[in-house]
């Protein structure tokens, strides 16, 4: 129950509807995941934070180059704002 190939019979849509961190938890719909929730384990931690910090001061994030949805206030660039966003997310979003 925590793989995907499990839903597949189903035909659970896990491209635009359903996530799931494999092996780790069960599925769940992508809306219920914070977009500062970059990878798996769910929950925004140090682990999300370097996964940020990698991406830092990226430019040309549209919608060719997303910057790996690290630029959170869509302005074209992964900044401080971004970061600002990230850390609300990662202190009181969990």
């Amino acid at each position: 129950m925590q793989m995907a190939t499990t839903f597949f019979d189903a035909e659970w849509d896990f491209n635009d509807i359903w996530a799931i961190c494999e092996g780790t938890n069960y599925p769940r719909l992508q809306w219920q995941i914070l977009p500062a929730d970059f990878l798996c384990p769910d929950g925004v931690d140090f682990i999300d934070y370097s996964f940020f910090s990698s991406h830092w001061l990226m430019t040309d994030c549209n919608d060719v180059n997303d910057c790996n949805s690290t630029d959170l206030d869509f302005s074209g660039s992964v900044d401080t704002n971004d970061l600002d966003i990230f850390t609300t997310y990662w202190l009181f979003g969990k």
